[in-house]
């Protein structure tokens, strides 16, 4: 007689920004050039851009941050010793790990009760987000690659790409037998996109701009988290309206 596999519902979730109230690889980032690791020109050009987002100069502000942000570190990450990265690593763990977003810690421990599976798919490296899977006890994981050359990183993208994410779900899916049926994902940014369409319930939670003019184009539902208010906006008639406040 052939045992038949019970198939679970999953859950998929994004870290940061949705779990976590910051961006690790920012944070990470910021430690690097704490170390010294960036030239002192290139500082001096990320935190003019950074001024740039915090004064809200214009609407593409963050995203122009993040991307220098980014094209600074990859341009030295063949100087960094894989512990040195480590050690940053597990600091902005330790530091991060529970400032969390109510909402989604709350959504986290529901759909563990109800005997969910629980995946992490972020663009943060993926050894921090192993930190974070072990920590909240999550079932498996997708992080941004980190390829070691004689105890040296030698080559790491810090974001990844839309097309990854939704590969990363699929093998997710097919490994732990899940199913389909009352999934949910949950994310904060247009790179959750591809993610967020591959489910029954895509939750969208302090979206940026990119990704909540989609939301609205599809009907999604819309979390708004701010200090210590929730609100549960959905489309009805071509119009949201709050749903709910907690």
């Amino acid at each position: 007689m052939t045992k038949t596999t019970i198939k679970r519902p999953f859950a998929v979730f994004d870290i940061d920004g949705t779990l976590i109230r910051w961006q690790l690889y920012h944070a990470i980032a910021e430690e690097l050039i704490k170390l010294n690791f960036l030239e002192p020109a290139d500082v001096i050009k990320i935190k003019k851009i950074k001024r740039t987002w915090e004064h809200r100069v214009n609407k593409s502000a963050y995203e122009d941050y993040e991307s220098q942000l980014m094209f600074y570190i990859e341009k030295i990450i063949k100087t960094i010793p894989t512990s040195t990265f480590y050690d940053i690593s597990l600091k902005v763990f330790n530091t991060y790990k529970n400032k969390n977003h109510r909402y989604t810690l709350d959504l986290i421990n529901n759909l563990r009760a109800k005997n969910y599976l629980l995946f992490f798919i972020s663009g943060s490296p993926e050894i921090i987000v192993k930190m974070m899977t072990d920590y909240y006890n999550f079932d498996d994981f997708g992080g941004s690659h980190l390829i070691e050359k004689d105890n040296f990183l030698d080559h790491y993208s810090l974001r990844m790409t839309r097309k990854n994410k939704a590969d990363l779900l699929r093998k997710f899916i097919k490994k732990h037998h899940a199913t389909s049926k009352n999934s949910i994902a949950i994310g904060d940014s247009d790179s959750d996109i591809e993610m967020l369409l591959m489910v029954e319930t895509p939750l969208v939670f302090n979206p940026n701009q990119k990704l909540l003019t989609f939301a609205k184009n599809n009907n999604w539902k819309i979390i708004i988290e701010r200090k210590n208010v929730i609100y549960e906006l959905e489309a009805i008639n071509g119009q949201y309206v709050l749903a709910n406040t907690k």
